[in-house]
């Protein structure tokens, strides 16, 4: 599916296999920091195991992966798990269109 985004064309689609490193890197770039203060480590063997493709989207701006969200629909409300975006796309509204695009889906 693609989307724009002011002047830029995003695609979304479903997570791969071969997408398993751009979502550990990210992850761990993003949250290794936080997770250190808040459990004292980051335990990259248990990050890597929760690594479920058929819950993650994968965002591409030009052919290259620059975001990854996972939600799930429960009974009676949807639970964003994550929401990981690359620096050079921070702060230009991406996050805020991901949380929209979930919840109109």
């Amino acid at each position: 599916m693609k989307f724009r985004l002011g002047n830029k064309e995003f695609v979304v689609r479903k997570c791969k296999n071969d997408d398993c490193q751009f979502w550990y890197t990210l992850s761990e770039k993003n949250m290794k920091r936080y997770a250190e203060i808040e459990w004292g480590s980051w335990d990259g063997d248990l990050i890597r195991s929760t690594f479920d493709k058929n819950k993650i989207w994968i965002v591409e701006f030009e052919g290259e992966r620059i975001a990854f969200y996972d939600f799930e629909f429960k009974k009676d409300h949807t639970f964003i798990n994550n929401i990981q975006i690359v620096d050079s796309f921070k702060g230009q509204g991406l996050g805020y269109f991901i949380i929209n695009f979930i919840e109109n889906e």
